[in-house]
């Protein structure tokens, strides 16, 4: 018994070490950023920061994100673990860009963007490892306040409108409309959600456009019956 309780305030001593070795090191290193960005921006010591790119105060840059030369990061962005925004990509404002998240060069990110965590943004429709895509003139977007969900796959060349939400785990082939729910392999259109992110329900068919409802907050919003027809039945 006497071992066992040594053995344990042995274990509470070391781990006492560890947190207090862990608050050097990120006060340490919020001194750093303080110095070097007068305390508007963290990032991460393993983190890598290409020539001439920029990121927005307020944003924080988790351990070994990588931002490519000459990508635009806006304010108040969290950019996790692993994550990669490729070179000349431009981020939004208050964009959360997770774990593992890929971005590549050619996709711009709106404002309040959520990308989860191992989503791949791609950018090349016909890869070979002796070419690269020009990409000269040529740019699609992720709209304001969409949502890529986990693991989901965006295929170049492919438009989120804004306030849409892509499901986790899908493969996007075909642009998803303004609040549009895509989700599947491939992604096709199951209905539309509210900006808060819960599902509409249809309030009211016409012609030109279709007036949705939420079916929690009660806002309303209109979207093309064209889209509306797009629903997978």
């Amino acid at each position: 018994m006497k071992g066992k309780k040594g053995l344990s305030l042995g274990r509470e001593r070391k781990f006492e070490i560890k947190r207090k070795n862990r608050k050097k090191i990120e006060k340490s290193e919020v001194n750093r950023v303080a110095k070097e960005d007068k305390g508007f921006i963290r990032v991460h010591p393993s983190a890598v920061i290409g020539k001439n790119a920029s990121i927005g105060r307020g944003t924080v840059v988790w351990a070994f994100a990588q931002v490519g030369e000459k990508a635009a990061v806006g304010k108040n962005c969290v950019l996790g673990n692993g994550c990669y925004i490729d070179r000349t990509c431009q981020v939004g404002d208050n964009v959360k860009v997770m774990n593992k998240a890929l971005v590549y060069r050619g996709c711009g990110i709106g404002d309040n963007v959520f990308v989860g965590p191992g989503a791949v943004i791609a950018n090349d429709k016909t890869p070979r490892v002796e070419k690269t895509r020009e990409f000269d003139g040529v740019e699609w977007s992720i709209g304001e306040h969409a949502t890529i969900g986990a693991n989901a796959t965006v295929l170049p060349d492919v438009n989120i409108g804004r306030n849409a939400t892509v499901g986790a785990g899908s493969v996007v082939t075909a642009h998803v409309p303004d609040h549009g729910l895509a989700y599947g392999n491939p992604a096709k259109l199951h209905g539309f959600v509210c900006e808060c992110g819960e599902k509409a329900l249809l309030e009211k068919e016409g012609k030109e456009t279709c007036l949705m409802k939420c079916s929690k907050c009660g806002k309303s919003f209109s979207v093309k019956s064209e889209d509306y027809k797009r629903i997978e039945k």
